[in-house]
């Protein structure tokens, strides 16, 4: 019977392939440092403003799903909340910490990497990772809640190299508290539960654990996973949003992952694969390698672990079926333990011919593909302003223009009254430091095709009505809703702003009398009412 490789050779810091290693790492770092510090003030996008929001209205004392309804789980929430009230209410401050958090994740993985490939793995994949997630191809500059379940499933996954060898009661819950949280994030980390416990499982029986014993370590993680979702559900009974937080969360998400049929999905899969791959090629090619090569290995810890996280990871870009960009930063982990395990096979047929070392080899085919994705985008990473990089990004989507529209709000009179977007933009909530008329921040949950849209359509009217916004964004009004806008607005408004996209790069904002009487040229408007005397 072969022995398997239970884990990688002990290598110190102090050889040469520890050297390199820490070079390699100290400079993702140092890159990962220069790009996104250079783009800290990009303009928050519509789900970072959602984020931020709701962030600082925990920080009003506000809880969850009382005043913003979306089906995301609160995790984020709170830690945009920690993000603010640690760093700051801007966006400097919320781009800085996630700054800090892909360093904290690049190292995470790093010391994953030396656990099961040694210094050489280690080193190729905490810096992949450091790229990868830093790619605009999956939005990286942007602080979704994709990053903050990265960061504690990898903390998980460290700690769980260590349980499902030992079984060792602390680091087994631990590891289960982690991933707890990161499901907490967002919902699509359910799957790396599943990972989790089902590798657990596996391990624990091939160490030939009594079943007795078998049985209590496995309640012990289950009880790690359980305690964040257990303890949240306790605090949001206690603030009394238990109702709001069940239907947004289960039940209109449940209908909101079937609008987009499996034809549909496949198309998204189809067009936002490649864009994801693209700029990063090299990096997929290396891990597409590795995991031919993981395949084909004999039986041991190494390819069990690395081919169902692989697998899991997969499926935690697939609920719903949209295939976003930004949804692919949870495979990034995964890509990027792959691409070290495919630098060795080659390096090594290298290393052969050439007569050098292969860790040396292994070294220089990373950097070249670490290099090859930062030249594609050097322009980006170097050169592009962080509006330019907004632009490029999202096209001629109004989030510098949110940045202006929330300064002037926040420097009108009545800064107690609410306002309301009819749109997709909360993040003018909160560069305005104002309330929402509605806990629907945005408009997309009418419009959409699932059984709850003409209830919350009523209810959005209703909190409207009633609340009486001192002023109206109109972004875009879906079909359903244009009768009632173009009657509330008539009835108590006027035009008291304009802004004008002309160009991705020239935006013209108008205010008083000149909002509504110079001719408009643009491509894109938004209109800003102020709610006069009745």
């Amino acid at each position: 019977m072969k022995s398997e490789k239970e884990a990688a050779p002990r290598e110190g810091w102090s050889s040469r392939t520890g050297i390199l290693a820490l070079t390699l790492l100290v400079a993702a770092l140092l890159l990962v440092g220069a790009v996104r510090g250079r783009l800290l003030g990009t303009p928050l996008e519509r789900d970072e403003g959602e984020y931020a929001y709701a962030g600082q209205l925990l920080l009003q004392g506000s809880p969850p799903y009382a005043h913003v309804y979306n089906m995301k789980f609160p995790g984020t929430y709170v830690a945009y909340a920690l993000i603010e009230a640690t760093l700051g209410e801007t966006i400097e401050g919320i781009h800085f910490g996630l700054l800090l958090l892909n360093m904290a994740t690049v190292i995470v993985l790093f010391l994953v990497g030396k656990r099961l490939f040694g210094n050489t793995g280690a080193a190729v994949a905490g810096a992949s990772y450091a790229l990868l997630s830093l790619n605009p191809s999956v939005l990286g500059t942007s602080a979704h809640a994709t990053h903050f379940v990265v960061l504690p499933t990898m903390v998980g996954l460290l700690l769980l190299l260590d349980a499902s060898k030992s079984g060792r009661p602390s680091t087994t819950y631990l590891s289960g508290l982690m991933f707890g949280l990161a499901f907490l994030m967002k919902q699509h980390a359910m799957f790396f539960l599943c990972f989790a416990v089902l590798f657990f499982s596996w391990e624990r029986l091939r160490h030939r654990t009594s079943l007795r014993g078998f049985l209590k370590e496995t309640v012990l993680l289950m009880a790690g996973l359980a305690t964040p979702l257990a303890f949240t559900v306790l605090i949001l009974w206690w603030a009394g949003v238990w109702d709001s937080f069940w239907f947004l969360t289960f039940s209109y998400a449940r209908e909101y992952v079937s609008i987009v049929t499996a034809s549909e999905g496949l198309v998204n899969l189809g067009r936002e694969f490649p864009r994801v791959v693209g700029p990063s090629v090299a990096i997929w090619v290396l891990a597409a390698i590795g995991l031919v090569a993981e395949i084909r290995d004999p039986e041991s810890f190494r390819k069990r672990l690395l081919l169902l996280f692989a697998g899991f990871s997969a499926l935690t870009v697939c609920p719903g079926l949209y295939f976003r960009p930004h949804y692919f930063v949870t495979v990034l982990p995964a890509v990027a333990l792959l691409a070290a395990a495919g630098v060795s096979p080659i390096a090594r047929s290298l290393s052969r011919a050439a007569g050098v070392p292969w860790e040396s080899v292994a070294m220089g085919i990373a950097v070249l593909a670490l290099g090859a994705s930062i030249w594609s985008q050097y322009l980006i990473f170097f050169r592009f302003t962080p509006k330019e990089v907004s632009r490029v990004m999202y096209g001629l989507e109004p989030f510098p223009e949110a940045v202006e529209i929330g300064r002037w709000l926040r420097a009108q009179p009545g800064k107690e009254n609410p306002v309301l977007v009819l749109g997709a933009e909360p993040e003018i909530y909160f560069y305005s430091g104002r309330r929402s008329a509605t806990g629907y921040i945005y408009v997309y949950s009418v419009w959409e095709n699932q059984l709850y849209a003409d209830s919350m359509m009523r209810q959005m009217i209703r909190e409207v009505e009633d609340s009486r916004p001192q002023y109206v964004i109109v972004e875009f009004v879906p079909k359903r809703l244009q009768g009632w806008t173009a009657e509330f607005l008539n009835r108590s408004y006027m035009l008291e702003g304009r802004v004008d996209m002309i160009s991705s790069a020239q935006t013209e904002y108008l205010w008083g009398a000149e909002a509504s009487t110079k001719p408009g040229r643009a491509r894109r408007y938004l209109y800003v009412f102020k709610r006069v005397a009745e």
